[in-house]
């Protein structure tokens, strides 16, 4: 599964000031997520809705499990599982309906950090993960002007 993931994906494991993180090739993610969401031919015209998640959680003492991570808001998208659309026009108005989804179901990680949780991790580990998603943002702010 390593080997098919590496290939499919790309990712790298680095000893950090903070400890261990596993970084994933973000552009490959998100790309893929983008297919498994029926969205990516239309991110190739226009822009598509995602957000920068970041979650945590104590392992223990000193220690913390940190995750980085890729989220579709796109009402266009689709289910990446079960296809069904995010979002569906009501019969009787103009108003559009939207599907319940987990977010985790159309989240995908792109860091993970067994670290210890402090400024650092966030200020300088971090740090390629809050660059590419300002590339992200400039490209969309320049593909509308």
């Amino acid at each position: 599964m390593d080997e098919y993931g590496s290939q499919v994906v790309g990712w790298e494991r680095r000893e950090t000031q903070c400890g261990k993180v596993f970084y994933l090739n973000f552009k490959k993610t998100f790309r893929l997520l983008l297919k498994a969401c029926c969205l990516d031919e239309l991110a190739t015209r226009e822009s598509v809705k995602a957000a920068l998640t970041v979650d945590g959680a104590d392992l223990f003492k000193g220690c913390t499990h940190v995750s980085t991570g890729i989220k579709i808001i796109d009402e266009r998208g689709v289910h990446p599982v079960t296809k069904q659309p995010f979002s569906v026009p009501n019969e009787d108005d103009d108003n559009v309906i939207f599907v319940r989804v987990q977010s985790s179901e159309v989240c995908c990680v792109m860091m993970i950090a067994d670290a210890v949780d402090s400024k650092a991790l966030y200020k300088d580990v971090f740090k390629a993960y809050y660059d590419w998603g300002e590339t992200c943002e400039k490209m969309v702010y320049q593909s509308q002007t």
